[in-house]
């Protein structure tokens, strides 16, 4: 991925068999500014890739709103016949998910080396 887009809110880098790797740089993911921006920066991102891993392995928190927008991200990407993967999700969060049946709808992995080792993307 070239450099064209400079990001606040997100670490992208291009995955050597396809897809983008997305990492958030902020750990507690809170303010409403924070999350528009992250809106912003991942709609982006979607014209130019269908393939996105995201690496939540350095999150600590993450607001319903973000949640809302991965949701959103997800059915875009589906639409487009493109993919959104989740990894590395901490266990609080994690749980949220579960309880909120996220783990259905999202594909998981526990963490960044297996989602790539199962060629997720």
């Amino acid at each position: 991925m070239s450099d064209r887009h400079a990001f606040k809110q997100l670490a992208v880098q291009q995955l050597p068999e396809g897809g983008i790797l997305v990492r958030f740089t902020k750990r507690r993911i809170l303010s409403e500014n924070v999350i528009e921006q992250i809106r912003q920066e991942m709609q982006a991102l979607l014209a130019p890739e269908r393939l996105m891993l995201l690496d939540m392995s350095n999150v600590e928190y993450l607001s319903s709103a973000a949640i809302g927008i991965l949701i959103n991200i997800h059915r875009m990407l589906h639409k487009s016949t493109g993919k959104l993967t989740l990894c590395g999700i901490p266990e609080k969060i994690g749980d949220l998910f579960r309880i909120c049946k996220l783990d259905r709808l999202f594909e998981i992995y526990p963490d960044l080396e297996s989602a790539l080792a199962a060629r997720c993307l």
